[in-house]
């Protein structure tokens, strides 16, 4: 209601989403012109990603486990990854939370991971793999930096809120983890 009536004003207007539901099409033919140009970059019948992608669901009972479990998880692919000369990517995961609160959480568990008496050059049990974190709350500087350190790093874990969820790419990452 806000913009020029579109009889006395010409207006272009752009539409731009990696899916588009069936939902969505009904508001653009409303609002679009009749001659709206319609750009798909999936080839008719090619799967989609979520489809090629392998799955697994673990029930971890009680939220009390979900740390031990993921520190299980990521122990176990980095040991594969260092026994492998097959020349697989080594482990590279984000592992999404609902909450700021959270990714704090699990990001300070596994830097702390070393045991209390362990010396100053004592090794991470998860070394060589980097730890890092990202959320909303970070300044866009932070963010930046975060994400420059783990699409470089060869083996890394970033614990994440969604906002790493869309319109980033980082490279070879082997696993995408969602807790909760």
């Amino acid at each position: 209601k806000s913009l020029p009536d579109i009889r006395v004003q010409d207006r272009q207007t752009l539409l731009f989403s990696a899916t588009i539901p069936k939902e969505v099409m009904g508001l653009v033919r409303r609002t679009l012109k009749e001659d709206f140009q319609f750009v798909q970059t999936i080839q008719k019948g090619e799967l989609a990603t979520h489809e090629k992608v392998p799955q697994k669901l673990v029930e971890v009972p009680g939220l009390e486990n979900f740390m031990p479990a993921l520190l299980e998880l990521c122990k176990r692919e980095i040991g594969k990854t260092a026994l492998d000369a097959n020349g697989s990517l080594p482990f590279k995961a984000l592992v999404y939370f609902s909450s700021t609160a959270n990714v704090h959480l699990a990001a300070n568990i596994f830097e702390n991971l070393k045991a209390p008496s362990a010396g100053l050059y004592t090794r991470h049990p998860l070394w060589p793999t980097q730890i890092s974190f990202m959320h909303g709350k970070l300044t866009q500087q932070q963010r930046t930096r975060v994400s420059e350190q783990f699409r470089r790093a060869k083996s890394a874990i970033m614990f994440s809120s969604d906002v790493t969820a869309r319109g980033m790419d980082f490279p070879n990452v082997t696993h995408v983890i969602q807790i909760g």
